[in-house]
């Protein structure tokens, strides 16, 4: 058997060019099938996770679906606002509201505004810095730090909403305090801001500065609704909130009317759940709704691993192909040896030895090719994040 053996080794080493090639056949008829349902599975298990830690979600009357995706996983879809008197309206007895703003970004990054109640929820942990406690002030997430390339200290300004018309809509540049360590989650993707800072980008909160001017004018001591502009009294590039400033900082109208893209609702227990539930499903009015993400997102899964299924169908027949390409190659190349066969047997080999020899050829090229083609599969899917993210 261990003559045989080496005996079939040392052909597909003579051979190495035609046993390379059917070894990655093999490999590449394992790995086609394998690839999407590691990636699709990993990626739905993901998805349920992250709806399984938000137990309800409030948001403008609207699509259930658009709403967890911006509000769950910041796609950036648009949704009709809400005011934060929906979010104070929660009763704090049976559950946490925790508000979410998502209108502005920095560079094509999300900012996010919420409060410390939503790093409390995704048990999210700085890696460097801190939260900053004053307005002007994010945290950002691992990844987006590394795309931004920002650390602590550094600036970042926010997106301005339209090209056409700068003044009307000043960018506020605001200040990197923490970078948040590795959650593999979508948090790491966006910019963290407390609810007042994205306010203030809304322009709803603002501060004063003393216009700068030459000379004695009558002017030089009106105040100015813009926050520190930076550039000349012509050139306002951007807002930025300084320690000489913020004292001037402050917000008009009522604090109930202010908007809010979103709010997630942690109940006490099932039962504060189930009357949070009908208390909105009771509801006259219809101006917001209550959003169980659980329920969505398995619903939108359902329709995913119906098409996931039906490719990897048509990928098995393509693997099915590529094994009958195979074996059809090995009786070739069997065929074409016969003459090497029947020497064998003239100088002693028994028929089994010749079968064995076979045996272990064929074995050795499926077996390498198959874990070949498995281990690229679960590499794939250990950077299923990267790949997902690049092909989306």
């Amino acid at each position: 058997m261990r003559d045989t053996f080496r005996f079939s080794v040392a052909t597909l080493t003579y051979y190495w060019r035609r046993s390379l090639l059917l070894m990655l056949c093999v490999a590449m008829a394992v790995f086609v099938p394998l690839t999407p349902y590691l990636l699709v599975g990993r990626a739905a298990s993901t998805l349920e996770q992250r709806a399984i830690s938000t137990p309800l979600m409030l948001a403008a009357a609207g699509s259930k679906t658009d709403v967890i995706l911006s509000a769950l996983y910041f796609d950036g879809r648009k949704h009709t606002l809400m005011t934060m008197g929906e979010v104070m309206a929660v009763d704090r007895k049976r559950a946490k509201a925790i508000p979410l703003h998502m209108r502005f970004s920095s560079s094509g990054t999300a900012i996010v505004g919420t409060t410390e109640d939503y790093y409390k929820l995704r048990a999210l942990q700085l890696e460097d810095g801190d939260f900053g406690e004053r307005y002007g002030d994010c945290v950002v997430g691992y990844n987006a730090a590394r795309r931004l390339q920002v650390s602590p200290g550094d600036f970042l300004s926010s997106d301005p909403k339209t090209i056409f018309n700068l003044t009307a809509d000043y960018p506020l540049r605001i200040r990197v305090t923490g970078v948040l360590g590795p959650s593999g989650s979508p948090d790491d993707d966006v910019v963290f801001v407390s609810m007042d800072t994205a306010w203030i980008m809304d322009g709803i909160g603002h501060g004063h500065f003393q216009q700068p001017t030459q000379g004695d004018s009558p002017m030089q001591d009106e105040p100015s609704h813009v926050a520190n502009p930076i550039g000349s009294a012509t050139e306002k590039l951007h807002l930025e909130i300084t320690d000489d400033n913020i004292e001037s900082f402050h917000f008009h109208g009522r604090r109930s009317d202010y908007p809010v893209t979103a709010c997630i609702i942690v109940p006490e227990d099932t039962r504060a759940e189930t009357l949070l539930i009908g208390q909105y499903a009771a509801r006259s009015d219809g101006n917001v709704m209550v959003v169980e993400p659980l329920r969505v997102v398995r619903r939108l899964l359902a329709s995913v691993l119906r098409i996931r299924n039906l490719v990897i169908s048509g990928l098995a027949l393509v693997t099915v192909a590529c094994m009958l390409l195979v074996v059809f190659v090995f009786l070739l190349t069997f065929r074409l040896r016969q003459n090497e066969f029947d020497t064998l047997k003239k100088i002693g080999a028994s028929r089994i030895q010749v079968f064995g020899m076979i045996f272990w050829e064929t074995g050795l090229v499926l077996t390498t090719g198959a874990s070949l083609g498995i281990t690229l599969g679960l590499l794939t899917g250990r950077f299923d994040q990267i790949i997902l993210r690049w092909i989306i």
